[in-house]
């Protein structure tokens, strides 16, 4: 008689297979959009970087790089996937991006540091690595030297 209290008292519910698996689709629909939503704010991303004039200044000096032209092959182009960030301002601004890019030779990502004052984008620090083994180009324009004209005449003295 204890048995049968006992099997009485664990009652099986019964589980509604269509609810389980209605409930199983709607979180794969869920997690279907979320994958989708990161995607394409990824590409939006990348879209903008590209679109950026300092995206432009690093491929054209990239491209018209001779080590880099030795190493990767010509043209130079390149691929999905730019990461980076860029705030542009009406007087002044900057980007930090890296970008995968390749030639027929081999694969590369460069790395680029850029500023914006009144009269443009200029690159600052740009360097390519190669493959895996990270070989690394400097690829970075030579420092410009400013010229500096103080308003003053006669001497001046710094104290």
């Amino acid at each position: 008689m204890s048995f049968s209290l006992f099997h009485s008292s664990v009652r099986e519910q019964p589980v509604d297979a269509q609810t389980g698996l209605a409930e199983n689709r709607r979180l794969a629909a869920i997690a279907a959009g979320a994958l989708m939503a990161g995607l394409f704010l990824f590409y939006l991303n990348d879209v903008r970087l590209r679109l950026n004039p300092a995206f432009a200044e690093a491929m054209n000096l990239l491209s018209h790089s001779t080590p880099a032209k030795a190493a990767l092959g010509d043209p130079i182009k390149a691929e999905f996937g730019v990461l980076g960030i860029s705030q542009n301002s009406a007087s002044a601004g900057y980007a930090i991006f890296k970008a995968p890019v390749a030639g027929p030779a081999r694969k590369g990502t460069i790395y680029v540091v850029a500023n914006r004052a009144a009269r443009g984008w200029t690159i600052e620090r740009e360097v390519l690595e190669i493959g895996t083994l990270s070989e690394k180009i400097d690829l970075s324009p030579p420092p410009e030297k400013e010229s500096f004209h103080y308003p003053a005449t006669g001497h001046l003295y710094l104290l």
